[in-house]
């Protein structure tokens, strides 16, 4: 299953955005109201929406050049949330987040409309970033 989320304006330049998405504890600002718990590590956190299992991520060592790269930690499904950033100029840049998981067709009817909300959210989150 593979959700991408929209590719979203940031007023922040691509490294700093880069940066900023690196520091684990920052995906807390962005996480929806939906989410009930978040803890941040040094290489990764965990977050919880209400009605579901806390989710583990990590980083994964495999990233992209532009890229800050996630995958699950321990859960029932594996995947990878990636966020990939591009410079539009000096002080600006865009970053889309996709999700791919292997999951079978009764978990991905379950999850499918929360983790695409997810998934907005977080860009919607990250294109108010400044």
């Amino acid at each position: 299953m593979n959700i991408t989320g929209p590719e979203v304006a940031v007023a922040k330049p691509a490294d700093e955005l880069l940066a900023y998405m690196g520091q684990f504890s920052n995906f807390e600002s962005l996480m929806p109201e939906e989410v009930v718990q978040f803890e941040a590590y040094e290489d990764g956190f965990t977050f919880g929406l209400k009605g579901f299992p806390a989710v583990k991520l990590m980083r994964a060592d495999d990233a992209a050049p532009g890229t800050i790269a996630l995958k699950s930690r321990g859960g029932m499904i594996d995947f990878r949330l990636v966020c990939t950033v591009q410079p539009t100029d000096e002080t600006h840049s865009t970053a889309q987040l996709v999700f791919d998981g292997d999951l079978n067709p009764m978990l991905r009817m379950m999850v499918e409309k929360p983790l695409t909300h997810l998934i907005q959210r977080l860009s919607e989150a990250m294109g108010q970033l400044r």
